[in-house]
């Protein structure tokens, strides 16, 4: 005898799943990493557009005091964490 369409032994027939209301873990995931991704891209290009000098044709430089900033902020951090590992 012929089986009409496709035939399972055990399980849910083909095409026919159950309903899920709201999305999986690993969907949830991978929209949370692509909508992390664009907006990291986002950024940088913001970034990059706020140091284009369109007299000159080329990207400006962050000037010395940002760099002095940048610097200050790194250093605290490293000193605040070897100062939290020698508590612990």
């Amino acid at each position: 005898m012929r089986a009409q369409g496709h035939t399972t032994v055990w399980g849910t027939h083909v095409g026919v799943g159950r309903a899920r209301e709201h999305p999986g873990v690993f969907e949830r995931l991978r929209a949370w990493r692509s909508s992390r991704r664009l907006a990291k891209r986002q950024l940088a290009l913001a970034r990059w557009e706020a140091r284009w000098d369109p007299e000159r044709e080329k990207f400006r430089l962050p000037s010395t005091e940002s760099a002095l900033e940048h610097v200050a902020r790194k250093a605290g951090l490293s000193l605040s964490m070897a100062l939290y590992n020698l508590m612990f």
